[in-house]
């Protein structure tokens, strides 16, 4: 099997776009966005009214009782960008465009860990064997294959930003193991917005906060528990053009598994000062919870999650709770019409992700204050 580098993954997708777009494998919904700016947080709603009109399945038969998997092979060709692989330990992956688009969210990937069996050639890895669980935490090669895609992506004209949603409540929409990436660019961005449109919303939201102390881990002043890890990595990993020696490569390992598990560890203590229903101070561990994780070039961000969906008021939203996943706490939340982004626009973005969200106390780290 051949693999990609990182830079040919990237410079790839543009035409794989096009192709599957082309030939019907990739559905691309409009959408409308408009801004929605609250506590110095410039919040994005995209209204795609496509999402409404879910599509019809047929009922299982009894020879097939399971939800196809869209991450197992055989893989949609026009789908199928190609595969990476670990130089350190050996894990691969496979990238996938995915069927679904909204048209300002833009394209992104889903990757998802492969783990070769090593009594079985790669060739003949099944779904069963290929399968890892999206209630996983992710791995130290999961986490430098991430960001040597965000690396990869800044030489580009795309820049991407990586989110995971781990968990029951973590608004993940399969089980199957995936992180997905998404431009932070926009079609529809003006001069005026071009700062603002290399960076997610949350991004540039802690990139405007003073800071005491960026070495440490520190939760951004808000009702709900949203904990941020500066990376403080070497220039030239961040942003070089030659490929990194595996003594930068074990570098950057070590330092994404660091900040992950100081901000799981932040995580877990959150939810056991405010244990809910499904969460207790006994059982509440690093392997049990739920959050999102997000991964910018400079950044780790990682919010616990106590419910995927908003709490039934009476429809405040919607008919229907709304779900959120990582994109909502990156700043860019997803409405199905225009009355429920007005809904969300009057009772307010914070006041839905605290709702989904851990309560905030800040007991052992920093609050930074707005600049």
């Amino acid at each position: 099997m051949s693999y990609l580098k990182h830079s040919e993954v990237v410079s790839s997708i543009p035409s794989k776009f096009e192709t599957a777009k082309s030939s019907g494998a990739l559905f691309f919904y409009p959408s409308t966005r408009s801004k929605a700016p609250e506590r110095g947080l410039n919040f994005e709603i995209t209204v795609c009214p496509a999402l409404q009109k879910k599509p019809v399945l047929p009922e299982p038969t009894s020879e097939q009782n399971d939800k196809p998997d869209p991450f197992a092979p055989p893989y949609v060709p026009d789908l199928y960008v190609g595969d990476l692989k670990d130089e350190l330990d050996g894990d691969e992956y496979v990238i996938l465009v995915p069927q679904q688009i909204q048209r300002h969210l833009g394209t992104f990937l889903n990757g998802h860990q492969r783990q070769v069996i090593h009594l079985l050639a790669s060739s003949c890895v099944t779904s069963m064997v290929d399968f890892k669980s999206q209630n996983g935490p992710l791995t130290p090669p999961d986490l430098t294959q991430t960001y040597l895609l965000i690396r990869a992506s800044h030489k580009s004209q795309t820049p991407l930003f990586a989110f995971y949603n781990c968990g029951v409540d973590s608004g993940a929409s399969q089980p199957h193991k995936h992180v997905q990436f998404i431009p932070t660019t926009r079609e529809d961005a003006d001069d005026e917005d071009e700062e603002e449109d290399t960076r997610p919303p949350v991004e540039a939201y802690v990139q405007g906060l003073k800071i005491e102390d960026d070495t440490k881990a520190f939760s951004l002043p808000l009702p709900y528990a949203h904990f941020v890890q500066k990376l403080h990595l070497p220039k030239t990993t961040v942003s070089g053009t030659k490929p990194l020696s595996p003594q930068s490569l074990e570098e950057l390992s070590a330092r994404l598994t660091s900040a992950f598990l100081t901000l799981l560890d932040e995580a877990v203590q959150s939810l056991r000062l405010h244990p809910t229903t499904t969460t207790t101070t006994t059982t509440t561990t690093q392997a049990s919870i739920s959050y999102n994780l997000i991964l910018t070039s400079e950044h780790m961000h990682l919010v616990p999650r106590i419910r995927e969906k908003t709490l039934e008021e009476d429809g405040a939203y919607s008919l229907h709770p709304l779900s959120v996943n990582s994109l909502g706490f990156a700043g860019m939340v997803l409405a199905k019409s225009e009355d429920e982004a007005r809904a969300i626009k009057e009772r307010g973005v914070v006041a839905l992700l605290g709702q989904v969200g851990v309560l905030n106390s800040v007991e052992k780290i920093d609050a930074p204050e707005s600049a």
